[in-house]
């Protein structure tokens, strides 16, 4: 049936060899060809649509460099904790981390269409970054580590205002001068 060796290699046949199947009795099919399953199969053999040894573009890779993770990762925290959005990101994060998986096949599925609007790059990294549950937490912890350096950038802020306001007092207490009242005292 094929005429390139590759293919012959395929059903594991010779060019000399006999294709047909010898007919039993009562065999009504005398000397035609069973197909096999590569005989149909035309170009998705070798060097056609599943052969996957000629891997191009931004599909080739199945891992993410470990310093453009970081980056994404820290650059996300970043964002959310901008906007004050911390407490529903985790929160959203946590219940959505055993689906992780499932939401990065569907990010996959919808990455041609979504190549529409945004550059294919960006889609494979969310898609590589929300295949593994380890980045989940990782961004998780992102944020909590920025909320809390907040947090404690917030309470020397504090501390510092309440220091300056007790050294205005006791100045305006040497001095005899009283400070000056921004509302009105009842």
């Amino acid at each position: 049936m094929f005429k390139d060796s590759e293919h012959e290699d395929l059903l594991g046949k010779q060019e000399g060899e006999e294709q047909t199947p010898k007919a039993e009795a009562g065999d009504n099919t005398e000397g035609t060809t069973s197909p096999s399953p590569v005989q149909g199969m035309g170009a998705l053999g070798r060097g056609g649509v599943f052969d996957t040894s000629h891997n191009v573009g931004v599909y080739a890779t199945d891992e993410l460099d470990p310093d453009r993770r970081d980056f994404l990762l820290d650059y996300a925290a970043e964002k959310i904790t901008k906007h004050g959005m911390s407490v529903p990101a985790v929160m959203g994060l946590e219940m959505a981390r055993p689906l992780s998986f499932i939401g990065s096949q569907m990010v996959w599925g919808a990455g041609p269409l979504a190549a529409v609007f945004v550059n294919d790059r960006y889609i494979n990294e969310l898609a590589l970054i929300m295949e593994d549950r380890d980045n989940i937490e990782e961004l998780i912890l992102r944020i909590e580590a920025i909320e809390d350096r907040k947090k404690v950038q917030e309470n020397l802020a504090r501390q510092e205002a309440k220091k300056r306001k007790r050294e205005e007092r006791e100045e305006a207490e040497r001095t005899g001068v009283k400070p000056k009242r921004w509302w009105w005292p009842f």
